[in-house]
């Protein structure tokens, strides 16, 4: 049977999903908040997980590794660690829980369309080639081993400028609406304005009663798991191939205009 009005938090991937993960179990509790599995179909309560994605010391580690030949060993052996012996607990998609007020991870949009009524759903969207750089470059770091949507073979051949015009990453944000439009969101970010976001999710979780305004604190978001390659400055890229880019992204960068005109609304 559907459950009714659960948040649907839609992490596209390289969008700061993390962040937003984060801030959910700071406001909702991390007992109430199911995290999802793109490559198994399954969900885990948060509270469950046995290590959790990422925290400030984590990502400080990752930055001194990145772009070493440890981090590719280092990643494919924490894989292997939460797959096997901290294994969590697995919640079927079909046999939602009823005690949970949030489902957040790297689901289409639509994913629950069938099991969920009423849903408060949530997305933050991206500048199309800035994600796409940040994508790309965890890919590489991680010999392709990622929890992602789409997963594409590692090669190590494969350049940017190839891989961002790969057929299956083409309008990735837009892919992950499930066909949606951003008027099916009750709150819409976008990256660089994503204090602006967290406050209106946060007021929209208080007027729709998942958590009461004595309960509140004060939440910020805290900047989680960022790529450690591309935080400087992005590279250069050739006029012909930024052309190519946009059109080949053109439905994601009319997305990301919209999200924009979206965050003025807040």
């Amino acid at each position: 049977m559907p459950v009714e009005s659960r948040v649907l938090s839609v992490h596209i991937e390289k969008t700061a999903g993390t962040s937003i993960q984060d801030l959910l179990e700071s406001v909702l509790g991390k007992n109430r908040v199911l995290i999802y599995d793109p490559i198994r179909d399954t969900l885990t309560r948060s509270a469950d997980l046995k290590v959790q994605r990422t925290n400030r010391v984590h990502d400080a580690l990752r930055l001194r590794i990145a772009n070493t030949p440890l981090a590719p060993l280092i990643n494919k052996a924490y894989q292997v660690l939460i797959d096997g012996v901290l294994k969590p607990k697995v919640i079927q998609v079909t046999n939602l829980p009823d005690n949970f007020a949030a489902i957040h991870g790297h689901f289409a949009a639509n994913r629950f369309d069938q099991l969920i009524t009423n849903p408060i759903s949530a997305v933050v969207i991206r500048d199309p080639l800035e994600r796409m750089e940040s994508q790309y470059t965890h890919w590489q770091r991680t010999k392709g081993i990622t929890e992602w949507r789409v997963r594409i073979p590692f090669d190590s051949a494969l350049t940017f400028e190839d891989y961002a015009l790969l057929p299956q990453l083409q309008n990735y944000q837009t892919q992950a609406l499930g066909g949606k439009d951003l008027h099916a969101f009750a709150v819409v970010g976008v990256t660089n304005e994503l204090d602006a976001f967290a406050q209106k999710l946060i007021r929209c979780l208080q007027n729709s009663g998942f958590v009461s305004r004595k309960e509140m604190g004060r939440h910020q978001v805290k900047w989680l798991n960022r790529t450690p390659q591309f935080r400087q400055s992005s590279p250069t890229y050739e006029h012909d191939f930024l052309r190519r880019f946009q059109q080949f992204h053109e439905k994601d960068y009319l997305l990301y205009e919209q999200a924009q005109e979206r965050v003025k609304e807040i």
